[in-house]
């Protein structure tokens, strides 16, 4: 660390923007947290003291990335680490569009998704997926078609955390309707993704299912495959808090007369009554944002007696 930080200050006066990235991958190496501030300091200093434009903009936003998450593994206070990565959002916005700024634009949100700066991840993929919708050409200037189904995934995953729900199921409807890339796993893989995150469980399973007959190689398919499998199999009482799919998609609170509607999705009745009365022309799915081909609501016993049984063990404990 201290001779990348000598070569560092050496080569810092001729302005070589690739001596911060230096310094900073250097952090790797550092076994105490005192040197990994010591990078995470330089960095800061050197992309707030140097000229940033759009030719070398692109290296300190991914210099910015690599020491937020190394400062992160190293156990670095949420804040400090929140600020590197809103420091590369910011640079980024000078950099020309290109594929290369795509890349780094997704792998920032998927970053500041991991630390809780949801708004930021949702402005930038959201800023790369309107420059592919512009023309049918975008997408292969830019990126090509399964990158663009992974950064609607990641869109729609944001949005949940965010509990936006129509914006959520917007993105994600484009990847479920997909039906070109059906001997692709990758594809396969993100619609499970989206299932279960919508706790249709036994649909993840066969997208998972589907993914690994196509690539039996396929780690993470396989690895979802087998966190599937726990959390079917897991009994309600092992659940502190109470599991998603007992939470009504309105007011987030566990459901106590849960009623599944046109859309397929369950909520609480007095919840979606009152929903309904409030949208009397079109009245469209609190989830998926379509329209319903109907008001029914079917009572869903099969979630109701979950309810029951999270709620007695709880009671018990």
């Amino acid at each position: 660390y201290v001779l990348a930080n000598d070569v560092y200050k050496k080569l810092a006066p001729h302005n070589s923007v690739h001596s911060f990235y230096r310094v900073l991958c250097s952090g790797r190496l550092c076994a105490s947290m005192e040197s990994t501030e010591q990078t995470l300091r330089t960095i800061l200093a050197a992309a707030k003291s140097h000229h940033v434009d759009a030719s070398n903009c692109l290296t300190f936003a991914r210099a910015c990335m690599t020491v937020g998450e190394i400062f992160a593994q190293r156990g670095g206070q949420n804040e400090q680490v929140r600020a590197v990565f809103r420091l590369g959002k910011g640079i980024m916005k000078k950099h020309p569009d290109s594929p290369e700024k795509m890349m780094v634009c997704i792998s920032l949100a998927r970053d500041l998704r991991q630390q809780g700066e949801l708004e930021g991840g949702i402005e930038l993929v959201e800023s790369v997926l309107r420059k592919l919708e512009l023309s049918p050409q975008s997408i292969s200037q830019f990126a090509n078609e399964i990158q663009y189904l992974e950064w609607k995934e990641l869109a729609f995953q944001l949005y949940i955390d965010e509990k936006k729900y129509a914006n959520a199921y917007q993105h994600a409807a484009i990847v479920l309707t997909d039906t070109t890339h059906s001997n692709n796993p990758n594809v396969w893989f993100l619609k499970g993704q989206i299932h279960g995150r919508e706790n249709r469980l036994e649909a993840a399973m066969s997208m998972y299912e589907r993914a690994l007959q196509l690539d039996p190689s396929f780690v993470d398919a396989s690895l979802a495959r087998e966190e599937l499998e726990r959390r079917l199999c897991q009994p309600m009482h092992m659940f502190e808090e109470p599991p998603t799919q007992l939470l009504c998609p309105i007011t987030q609170e566990v459901m106590d007369f849960p009623v599944m509607a046109a859309d397929g999705h369950t909520y609480e009745r007095d919840a979606i009554q009152e929903y309904f009365s409030r949208n009397e022309s079109v009245v469209r799915s609190p989830v998926t944002n379509q329209a319903l081909p109907s008001l029914e609501l079917i009572p869903n016993h099969a979630i109701r007696s979950m309810v029951r049984e999270w709620q007695e063990v709880r009671n018990i404990k």
